[in-house]
Order: structure tokens, then sequence, then C-alpha cells
């Protein structure tokens, strides 16, 4: 992985090439275990949604996390960020003792 020989990179936001990181889950998990022992965090992201997290971060192990539209109103990136979908993800999160590097 190229990537792996700067140190200025520490984190990467990706899909794993797919419209949807849900439908890369094998993809990410080998980008996980690629950068497993150097500084650089895959942060999973795009089309994650709080329904799915809690089996997404199980099967993917990921460090890492980003949610855009899937805490926005109405699931649109043009709309308000809910603070209850927030609060969803939190929880969510919590509940399987997750944090950044918990998988590392």
């Amino acid at each position: 992985m190229t990537l792996l020989g700067y140190n200025q990179i520490r984190s990467i936001l990706t899909s794993g090439g797919a419209v949807s990181a849900l439908q890369a889950v094998e993809k990410i998990k080998r980008l996980i275990t690629l950068t497993q022992g150097h500084e650089l965090q895959i942060m999973a992201g795009s089309g994650l949604i709080t329904e799915r997290l809690k089996s997404f971060v199980h099967a993917t192990h990921v460090p890492c996390v980003h949610l855009g539209t899937g805490v926005r109103t109405n699931l649109k990136v043009n709309e308000p960020v809910d603070v209850n979908k927030v609060r969803e993800v939190r929880r969510v999160l919590n509940e399987i003792n997750w944090q950044s590097n918990h998988w590392r």
C-alpha cells in the first residue's frame, strides 16, 4: 500500500470502492489488515446508517467511521443533522464498546 510510506497521512476515508461501504465489507477488512501495525487508519464512510452500523463494525473491525447523510434528516445531504440520530450512533458504538483504535 503506497500511502503507508507517507507519515503525514493519518487516515483514509473510503467506501472500499463501492457506492456504499456496506457493500464493501471484504475490501474494507482487507484494507484494515494491510494497515495493521501502521499509524494509517481506515475510516469507513458512504452509505453508513445507524441501523446497520453495529453489524458493519463487527464484520469489518473498522477503527473509524464517518456518517454524513446517515445522521441527517431524511438521509439527505442538504438537510440538517438530526441530533437524535447522532445520539443513537453514539449509543450503538458504546453498546459494542467501540472506540477509535479499539480493534487494533
